[in-house]
């Protein structure tokens, strides 16, 4: 070969190789070439040489002389140019193939002539039965095989036992699968072979291997050999062999009776080979193993076992004839031989046709308490066993005994239990012992006087969670009765006590007597009791509308409690805290009463609503309650977004400061007072105030301004000039110079600055008015000095002592009119100097009115002296002038009516004067009949 270059538009302008080269084909198809005839269905070697390829090859196969290609395999990886390659089943007489670099397609080469895919032969293989397997009569195999290139889909099955001299069919047709399952005719041979033919093509058949056999299933029982005789409690090993079985399962039974029944050891045991502890009767045994799926297959031992007697146990009670009642607690006992080590003891309630296992102990207990189940029969057995030498050293009573009813009974509550209301306990009660599937449930708080249903209706299941009621008692019982039977009934023994589960202590209440201080920490206590020990803590501000979260998973075991927290800077009177179990919201309390939280500062001034001027001189006031003395001053000019200082840890003892509006000019003022020692306690103006470019807010106080002297009761004017103040005025009176102060009126309404004032009824000479803008308490004057308020002044009179009998006259002054009391032995009770006649001390009192309308009282003592005082009189009860109260006969006794040689009917002790004596007799005879 050779390469030319040459110009496109001067053709003489050229060169050629100096000489010639070759080029050789890195890849060369040696097979198959061309010619070869290739079956399908079998495998055959592809071959080719290479160099310089990449070792990966696309391998291809065309049935249309190269028209279209089928991949046989893409990307292999080759090192050595041979591919085995299985022909398909596609005949033609026009296939080639092609390898070809899979980096490089053009470097490829393919056969260089067609070559022939022939039909592949079709094939059955019979894999099972193979030669020498035995199959049993009556029993399922599967005939299985695998075909190849078998035209139809369907296949005809046939079997022999003559070695192929007979065939029989075992199916006509059936799929071709691969599987057809046979049940074995009951044709004993050991020719046996089948044969599988394809239904369209009899020349296609398949044979099983050389031969097979058919026999009949069997089991023979190899050991124990019949007749011979074995110890009670000794293992017989049973062994057996087999032929046929279905699963290999066994079923192995034993028989007393000589076959006519039979007990079960065991029903589905896969072994050939089985240890059998004695059986529970003594004497003579037969043996049986059976197919466990086919019951009609079995051998049987013969002749039979014979099984000698072991008395290693022997049962002493219950042994016959006892009656124990069920729920009490009764005595099984027994003896056993050295030899034995436990004992089961089962109990029979049906004369030992079933058995209910009740303990394992050490034989050498000899006695074991039971409690008796409440299961009334009078064909009870006990039966002991001795576990570890075979079930048949055993022991059973010797005649019945009887299990009685008993009566219900509450176990719990039952007496001396402390529950916690709210907590959940558990009712229990003997359920097998109530005939009906319900009972009543009820409960008393007063050892029984009255009851009331914990459950109306409850399943007898012998347990009923109760939620105890929220009430305290110490004499709680629980009642369970039977739904249908009120006579079927018990009571807890002795009563239960119910406490609070829990109890705040504190704070619970101040009765407004203890204020708590926003702030400052106070330890929340309580007791608990029947709780989970994990508690929700909550506080609230307004009588319990509203509940704030303290601590909502607070542990604390124990029965007196305790939380530390530091109450909020929130003053109310309305406070409380609550205490409920975190896992029982029925387990809660609260503060019986509210408690109050008392501010630590209070801001007076400005509050909200004054006005201001800029450049205007007013006070700042607060109330301190319980902060220090160092204050943080600040005020906001936009409702509290953002604070200006006034003042920072500022000493002020006088809880006021002065202070300089500063402007600017603005709406959503507030005034804030902090202790700088604890920045919780503070407060903020509790609305907006102004500050206007006018001076705002002067008042100047008139009337009274001080050394007035005004009568108590009397109408007085107060007045006052005011400059931009809101016209509604808080107007009050101290007296004791300032240090207290009483509302007179609060938001008054005047444009003219004045009020008419009743002055009360006082007596002081340290009194002060004072006028306060209503708005705003930095707006307000009050008087320059003190004033006198003259009260009125009652005189009841000297005290006075009278002897038994006398009379006197009181004087009482200082008013113009006069009230007296109490009225028995006055004259009257209206004027100034009623006359007064009492047989014993009396306190009298006198309130008078001045003419301004005030009232005055003064006391008086009237005594008497109890008999010490002697009086004179006539002492004749015959004469016309007696005087029963006379001590001391004065000889001047008058017999006729007028008395005496007296002419005046005034004179009455005919002394010939007037006088106070006749008064006075008059006074002690009034009210006497005349005769």
């Amino acid at each position: 070969m050779l390469i030319r270059v040459q110009d496109s538009n001067n053709a003489l302008i050229e060169d050629i190789s100096a000489s010639n080269f070759s080029i050789t084909a890195p890849l060369l198809l040696l097979s198959p070439n061309g010619g070869e005839v290739w079956e399908g269905g079998t495998t055959q070697q592809i071959t080719w040489v290479y160099s310089g390829t990449s070792n990966y090859f696309n391998i291809d196969y065309s049935l249309d002389a190269g028209n279209t290609w089928q991949s046989i395999g893409q990307s292999v990886y080759n090192t050595n140019g041979i591919y085995s390659w299985v022909i398909p089943n596609t005949p033609s007489t026009s296939a080639l193939v092609r390898v070809t670099d899979y980096y490089e397609s053009c470097q490829s080469d393919k056969s260089d002539f067609t070559f022939e895919i022939s039909p592949a032969t079709p094939v059955i293989n019979v894999t099972y039965p193979y030669s020498g397997v035995t199959m049993y009569a009556g029993r399922t195999v599967n005939v299985s095989w695998n075909s190849q290139f078998v035209i139809s889909n369907q296949v005809q099955i046939e079997y022999t036992t003559d070695g192929g001299t007979t065939w029989n069919y075992i199916s006509t047709i059936t799929e071709n699968d691969g599987s057809y399952t046979w049940l074995v005719p009951n044709e004993v041979s050991n020719q046996v072979q089948v044969r599988i033919t394809d239904l369209t093509n009899n020349q296609t058949v398949g044979y099983s291997g050389a031969y097979s056999s058919i026999a009949l299933p069997f089991i023979n029982i190899t050991a124990p050999t019949g007749g011979s005789v074995q110890a009670q409690c000794e293992l017989v090993n049973i062994t057996w062999t087999s032929g046929g079985t279905i699963n290999n399962r066994y079923r192995l039974e034993w028989s007393d009776d000589g076959g006519a029944s039979w007990n079960t050891i065991t029903s589905n045991y896969s072994s050939t080979s089985y240890n059998w502890s004695y059986p529970s009767a003594v004497g003579t045994v037969q043996l049986r193993v059976s197919d466990t799926n086919d019951l009609t297959d079995f051998d049987v031992v013969s002749p039979d076992l014979n099984f000698a007697p072991n008395t290693g146990i022997i049962l002493l009670a219950p042994n016959g004839g006892e009656s124990w009642e069920a729920g009490t607690s009764q005595t099984i006992s027994w003896a056993a031989a050295a030899d034995v080590d436990y004992v089961e003891i089962y109990f029979s309630i049906d004369n030992g046709a079933s058995w209910e296992y009740i303990d394992f102990v050490y034989a050498s207990y000899g006695a074991v308490s039971w409690t008796i189940p409440n299961t009334p029969s009078n064909q009870c057995l006990i039966r002991l066993d001795d576990p570890y030498n075979g079930s048949c050293r055993e022991d059973f009573s010797d005649g019945n005994f009887a299990i009685i009813t008993p009566s219900p009974v509450v176990y719990s509550p039952n007496g001396g239990e402390t529950y916690y209301s709210g907590q959940g306990v558990n009712i229990n009660w003997s359920d097998e012992f109530y005939s009906s599937s319900f009972v009543t449930i009820e409960y008393s708080s007063d050892n029984g006087v009255t009851w009331e249903f914990v459950s109306e209706a409850e399943n007898n299941d012998g347990s009923y969670t109760w939620t105890i009621p929220e009430e305290y008692t110490l004499e709680g019982l629980i009642r369970v009765t039977d739904f249908s039977d009120l006579t079927q009934t018990d009571t807890s023994d002795a009563v239960f006590e119910i406490s609070p589960s829990i109890v705040a202590t504190s704070p619970n209440g101040d009765n407004g007597i203890q204020d708590w201080r926003v702030c400052t920490e106070t330890t929340i206590t309580w007791t608990s009791g029947g709780t989970s020990n994990y508690f929700e803590l909550y506080y609230s501000l307004d009588n319990g509308n509203t509940w704030i979260p303290l601590n909502t998973n607070y542990y604390s075991p124990g029965f007196l409690n305790t939380y530390d927290w530091v109450m909020p800077n929130s003053p109310t009177a309305t406070a409380l805290v609550r205490v409920e179990d975190r896992f029982n919201p029925n387990q809660v309390d609260e503060s019986d009463a509210t408690f109050t939280i008392a501010p630590a500062i209070t801001i007076l001034a400005p509050n909200g609503g004054e006005i201001l001027g800029v450049g205007q001189n007013v006070t700042i006031s607060w109330l301190n309650e319980g902060a220090t003395n160092f204050y943080n001053i600040d005020y906001s000019t936009n409702g509290g977004v953002s604070w200006n200082s006034i003042v920072f840890n500022e000493f002020i003892p006088s809880t006021e400061y002065q202070w300089t509006v500063p402007g600017p000019v603005g709406s959503e003022y507030r005034m804030r007072v902090t202790d700088n020692i604890d920045n919780c306690k503070t407060d903020v103006s509790d609305a907006y105030f102004e500050v206007s470019s006018v001076q705002q807010g002067t008042i100047v106080l008139n009337a009274p301004n001080g050394n007035e002297n005004w009568e108590a009761c009397s109408q007085h004017l107060i007045s006052w000039n005011n400059i931009s103040t809101s016209d509604f005025f808080d107007i009050e009176y101290s007296l004791d110079n300032g240090s207290n102060w009483i509302s007179i009126v609060s938001n008054y309404f005047s444009t003219d600055g004045s009020y008419a004032w009743t002055l009360p009824n006082v007596n002081s000479s340290n009194l002060l008015v004072r006028v306060q803008d209503h708005t705003s308490p930095l707006f307000t004057d009050e008087s320059n000095s003190v004033f006198i308020i003259i009260g009125p002044e009652a005189n009841a009179g000297t005290d006075v002592a009278l002897c038994a009998g006398e009379s006197a006259l009181l004087q009482a002054t200082g008013g113009v009119s006069y009230l007296w009391s109490p009225s028995t032995g006055l004259s009257d009770t209206g004027i100034a100097n009623p006359i007064v006649s009492v047989s014993m001390s009396t306190v009298y009192t006198v309130t008078t009115t001045d003419a301004n309308g005030c009232v005055a009282s003064d006391d008086v003592l009237v005594s008497i002296d109890n008999g010490v005082c002697d009086i004179e009189g006539c002492m004749d009860t015959d004469a016309y002038n007696y005087n029963p109260l006379a001590t001391i006969d004065n000889g001047f006794c008058l017999y006729t009516e007028g008395g005496g040689g007296g002419t005046c009917a005034t004179d009455i002790d005919g002394d010939g004067i007037i006088s106070t004596s006749d008064l006075l007799l008059v006074l002690g005879s009034f009210g006497s009949t005349c005769e």
